[in-house]
């Protein structure tokens, strides 16, 4: 691993940590109370509708080995543990949030996570409100899809884009910074240039949006993909809702979330029942 000597000595510190980084200031200020807050209205409310997403779309994790990006101060590395993953290396931008990880099966590594170099690879990777910070959104994607193992898969959940999402928007430039928001076709575009494919995508109430993603160890050429996006296109029509989740099928191709705007523009063509993801 490339760490540098610094931070507190069970830290492992990566390459390119930013001291003056606006969210990374916000947060490293919060966190001493960022656990107690989180289980307060709204945001326990919040995170009861969005554990059992995520949950769903990471599968059995019994004895795996886990990136988490974004890992905050731990709720969702300690529900990893608690559901038998064996090991997990936890990245954030702030100290002070990892000091506040479960130890013994953690691994707390402080960096950016676009540029950590860690000696390893994983099959499991998630990322929960980590995403919508980042100032270079595919960077951070680039660098999982180096992380992961042949046949891995990634969980992210991130804001969707949507009244509620542009609150919640509101709420973070409060606090002097920006955030992105997120919606399916979004996903579709960028996700295959980062060495990965859509599996499944599903809006969560109030405001989020939890993908699984997997890896895609042969991207094509950017002028074939986009040719082939061409060709597609029509067929992005033939779409529909199954359990509030609007997807769009290409023949022999996995079903993508789609933004209900884009399908409302296609044609109406049914498709057959889509099967639940299963993990890789």
């Amino acid at each position: 691993m490339n760490f540098r000597r610094s931070g507190p000595p069970h830290i492992k510190v990566g390459d390119l940590v930013h001291a003056r980084d606006p969210v990374g200031e916000y947060f490293a200020g919060k966190a001493s109370g960022y656990r107690s807050r989180s289980a307060r209205i709204p945001w326990a409310w919040v995170r009861t509708r969005e554990l059992p997403a995520v949950r769903a779309l990471l599968g059995d994790v019994a004895g795996a080995d886990v990136l988490e990006l974004g890992a905050g101060v731990g709720f969702y590395t300690e529900d990893l543990i608690r559901n038998g993953a064996r090991h997990i290396w936890a990245v954030d931008m702030s100290a002070a949030m990892l000091e506040r990880l479960p130890v013994g099966q953690v691994t707390p590594v402080l960096g950016d996570a676009a540029a950590i170099r860690l000696d390893r690879r994983f099959p499991l990777l998630l990322s929960t409100g980590m995403l919508e910070f980042v100032k270079d959104r595919e960077a951070v994607l680039a660098n999982a899809a180096a992380h992961a193992a042949p046949n891995a898969r990634s969980v992210l959940l991130v804001p969707r884009r949507g009244p509620l999402g542009h609150l919640y928007r509101g709420f973070h430039r409060g606090h002097g910074f920006d955030i992105h928001l997120f919606d399916a076709a979004w996903f579709a575009s960028a996700v295959p240039r980062c060495g990965w494919r859509v599996a499944a995508a599903v809006r969560v109430a109030p405001f989020s949006l939890a993908v699984q993603l997997s890896r895609q160890l042969c991207a094509l050429p950017v002028a074939v993909r986009d040719a082939w996006a061409c060709w597609l296109e029509p067929l992005r029509g033939q779409a529909h809702r199954r359990h509030d989740l609007l997807l769009f099928q290409f023949p022999g191709h996995a079903a993508v979330g789609l933004s209900p705007e884009r399908a409302r523009k296609g044609g109406t063509g049914r498709l057959p029942p889509i099967q639940p993801t299963e993990p890789a």
